[in-house]
């Protein structure tokens, strides 16, 4: 704690030192003072207090969702997974569920704010205030930005540089534009890339995609993959609790190619 911090005194013994105070000084790092009207008093032990900073920030939680690749996953070239919500907040039936044309596809936490948005023969590309992080093949969710049709969920084609990249987008041409009103997600999609497993954060606390009571409840996850000369489609499912030990694995059988003379 620091001077003039805001502190709460609770469970000391004597009379009147509960309560709440400011701090007036800090002479080490284990001891501080606060004005405090009363008797006169020689320092005794006293281990049943608790002494709270009011000024400590809670920080939202972060989850972390650890996925694992079988073999046939992993040598497959072009293997893909995708990350869905299993239903919404609301339960099952809402529309949102996976299978359904508007299932959710789970975002990564954080995002990037926009800064231009241009589209050209059926492509979109989006500059970023900051570095975006994505790269070919992975999945976006563009929110907030101007313009017709640029939002929703998309995967990523190709990334000019650490704050562009583009997405197929149809639509009518514009010229690059200031768009600083849309926000960059990550979705929870992208080439398994010869990896055998892969990590993504999760705003356990504050992601709210599954309904504005979702923050800080866990979330079932139906997880998707399937490649094409050696992995088959394989479909598994999850929960992601308050954890940083979140693991579903995707074991995919193997594909039979076969040839046709």
């Amino acid at each position: 704690m620091a001077i003039s911090d805001a502190i709460t005194v609770s469970g000391v013994g004597g009379t009147g030192y509960n309560g709440n105070y400011t701090v007036s000084t800090v002479p080490t790092t284990t001891t501080f003072t606060y004005a405090n009207t009363g008797s006169e008093e020689t320092q005794t032990a006293d281990t049943a207090g608790t002494i709270y900073d009011t000024n400590v920030r809670t920080f939202p939680y972060v989850a972390v969702l650890t996925l694992n690749f079988g073999d046939n996953l992993k040598n497959d070239s072009v293997a893909k997974f995708w990350v869905f919500f299993t239903d919404d907040d609301a339960g099952t039936n809402q529309g949102y569920d996976y299978g359904t044309a508007n299932a959710i596809l789970v975002n990564r936490s954080g995002s990037v704010a926009t800064t231009t948005r241009a589209r050209a023969d059926n492509v979109a590309t989006i500059g970023t205030a900051s570095a975006h992080g994505l790269a070919a093949g992975e999945g976006v969710d563009v929110s907030g930005v101007g313009g017709t049709g640029y939002n929703g969920d998309f995967i990523v084609a190709s990334v000019a540089d650490s704050t562009h990249f583009t997405y197929a987008n149809t639509g009518s041409a514009e010229s690059e534009i200031a768009d600083t009103g849309g926000a960059i997600k990550e979705n929870m999609v992208a080439n398994v890339g010869g990896q055998s497993s892969i990590q993504y954060s999760f705003d356990y606390d504050s992601n709210l995609q599954r309904g504005a009571g979702s923050g800080g409840d866990d979330a079932p996850i139906t997880v998707v993959a399937v490649g094409l000369s050696t992995a088959q489609f394989v479909l598994a499912t999850g929960t992601i609790v308050r954890s940083i030990a979140n693991v579903v694995s995707l074991v995919a059988a193997l594909e039979r190619n076969y040839s046709n003379p």
